[in-house]
């Protein structure tokens, strides 16, 4: 599994949290690497609060509000602290990587920014990214009809922006637009990501090492990247694990970067039964 988090969480009595606090730039008891995020919680357990290492004090992670013509107005749910890190770390670095349980805001999050930035014209596109793994123990469909697009919106992906979007047609003019382009990994070799675009990789543990190293070299400098996925319940292939997710490796090469954060969700907020379904 995973050697490096970017998000810490630390329970503190209140003495430790009264020196946290009059002491910002005292990193000695948590060792955090340049643009690492801490959660401070109670010895019962509670969230306290959030705050980000910028390698030389601990600042607190600001509460913020993304908003679209899409998706209207999305925070974090119950001033969750990890949440508020993800959407700090998306609004404050080039690129982030986001892990955690399904239902838990990691794709809901990213393209409520990406369509906010995307009305605001700070990007020019969306460009999704997807290795369209069918679901472990699952069977295939087999051939389906149409052409590329129509084919990926059959797939995981369809499903992630039709859900999110409202409905296929939404989605089918967007992408004829150009607004939206959908990339599979299988097509990815040769291509360049256009400048100013807004980058969402989504699935990304059902990648292997290269193709990960692959998809990041599409991606330049002007870009705003995301990528996300599920490594502890939905890696999808045995190819994917005993140290050869792609995924978990680029969290651990690019850790302690300026340019990129990297936050483990923690709750699934969908609903109660997909909540208790996490037990099985």
């Amino acid at each position: 599994m995973i050697n490096y988090n970017g998000t810490k969480t630390v329970k503190m009595n209140n003495d430790e949290m009264c020196h946290f606090y009059e002491n910002p730039s005292d990193n000695s008891s948590f060792e955090c690497k340049k643009n690492q995020y801490l959660v401070l919680q109670d010895l019962q357990g509670a969230n306290v609060g959030a705050y980000h290492w910028d390698g030389k004090a601990f600042s607190e992670v600001q509460y913020k509000v993304f908003q679209s013509y899409q998706f209207g107005k999305i925070q974090p749910k119950d001033k969750d602290p990890y949440q508020m890190c993800y959407m700090d770390s998306i609004t404050r670095n080039q690129l982030t990587f986001a892990t955690g349980p399904a239902g838990s805001g990691k794709s809901l999050i990213a393209f409520a920014h990406a369509f906010q930035e995307l009305d605001k014209g700070r990007v020019s596109k969306i460009v999704i990214f997807t290795n369209p793994w069918i679901a472990r123990s699952a069977v295939k469909l087999g051939f389906l009809p149409g052409d590329k697009t129509d084919k990926l919106l059959e797939t995981s992906i369809g499903s992630v922006l039709i859900s999110k979007l409202g409905d296929r047609i939404r989605v089918e003019e967007m992408v004829n637009q150009h607004k939206i382009i959908l990339m599979p990994m299988g097509d990815c070799r040769g291509y360049e990501v256009p400048d100013d675009s807004f980058v969402y990789f989504t699935e990304a543990q059902n990648t292997d090492i290269d193709l990960m190293k692959l998809f990041l070299q599409r991606t330049n400098d002007s870009c705003k990247i995301v990528v996300e996925g599920d490594i502890k319940a939905q890696v999808d292939s045995e190819q994917f694990e005993n140290g050869r997710n792609g995924l978990i490796r680029a969290i651990e090469v690019f850790a302690g970067e300026t340019y990129c954060g990297h936050v483990e969700l923690q709750k699934n907020y969908r609903g109660r039964i997909s909540a208790k379904a996490e037990e099985m």
